[in-house]
């Protein structure tokens, strides 16, 4: 399925008006490996006999051998939205979780790894087909005192590890995201370095964020001026809904994810001429007002501040303002 959507099979169950890449999809499932914290590199593969498998029973997409992280996925998986795409992933990942367990056993590891339960649409045959709806919960804010908090910042600046019982809403890289409220300040994030990177990421950011005007950045408030070793920022909600993503942007999601995929964006490269103009050719905003507006607000907001583009391809890295009226990027891969 490389042109489009169309089944082998007529069918009436959902699926994307043409397939994510191979590329962007390996991509997810190596994400969602690192998020499990599996140890090793997964293999991806197409196998063309589980495309005849799924060309019997529209229902069979995915398989995974546990003990080699060799995940298998029918082509028409390509097609699929991306909510049953996170659910297949999560899925078979729960088997590499708990290898000997059932099916169900497989929907409970990968609840305790990404902290959604796996549901199923009925409008696949059996049981149904894996979908994972996105929580719409707003991050989980810990209330500390003004000295918990001077503690935390300062094992923040000396690099050590944070106390394990705080509840963190966001990891990537060698930094860590809190959810805070001390005393009359408004909740905010805490954002905290727990590596050893010299790449100064968190000092990018801030002479990015202390300067642009973009209503895409969010907001900051106070950093280590010293180190960059933590940042305080607006506290947004991490949990984006689909539907939430187009009534905000105007674009569908899948939509949107493939403009960046098939633009020529690689992980750590910036915008040229070439991939601004893609992006925008790909990202179908033009249906809308509302989407031309915020396509060309993200793409001035990534020339101005020299953002790492790959990133706004990748769901994870969005998030929601708490009013629901905004969506930002969480992480600028700096």
């Amino acid at each position: 399925m490389t042109c489009g959507c169309e089944p082998v099979l007529p069918h009436k169950y959902p699926v994307l008006t043409r397939p994510v890449s191979r590329a962007s999809f390996i991509r997810e499932v190596q994400r969602a490996c690192r998020k499990a914290k599996l140890n090793g590199k997964p293999t991806v593969l197409f196998p063309a006999d589980l495309d005849e498998e799924h060309a019997r029973n529209a229902r069979r997409y995915a398989q995974v051998i546990p003990s080699m992280m060799q995940f298998e996925f029918a082509e028409a998986t390509l097609c699929l939205p991306k909510r049953y795409r996170d659910a297949l992933i999560a899925h078979e990942i729960g088997h590499v979780l708990d290898p000997h367990g059932t099916e169900d056993d497989a929907d409970v590891a990968a609840h305790r790894a990404f902290g959604k339960r796996i549901k199923y649409d009925k409008r696949w045959p059996g049981k149904g087909l894996q979908s994972n709806p996105m929580r719409r919960a707003g991050p989980l804010v810990l209330e500390l005192t003004e000295g918990q908090y001077a503690r935390q910042k300062s094992l923040a600046t000396g690099r050590l590890p944070l106390d394990p019982d705080l509840q963190h809403i966001g990891q990537g890289g060698d930094r860590i995201v809190f959810a805070f409220k001390v005393g009359d300040r408004e909740p905010f994030a805490f954002k905290a370095d727990q590596g050893t990177n010299p790449d100064r990421q968190t000092e990018a950011e801030v002479e990015c964020l202390r300067y642009t005007s973009s209503p895409l950045a969010p907001k900051i408030f106070d950093w280590d001026r010293e180190n960059y070793r933590w940042i305080e920022m607006e506290l947004l909600n991490p949990s984006v809904d689909e539907d939430d993503f187009k009534r905000i942007t105007g674009i569908e999601w899948d939509d949107f994810g493939a403009a960046f995929d098939s633009s020529g964006v690689r992980p750590g490269f910036y915008l040229t001429d070439e991939m601004r103009e893609a992006i925008w050719e790909d990202s179908k905003a033009r249906r809308s007002r509302k989407g031309t507006r915020f396509m060309t607000m993200l793409l001035d907001f990534a020339d101005e501040c020299e953002i790492a583009s790959n990133e706004f391809g990748n769901a994870d890295n969005w998030a929601m303002t708490l009013d629901g009226k905004m969506v930002k990027p969480v992480d600028l891969g700096h």
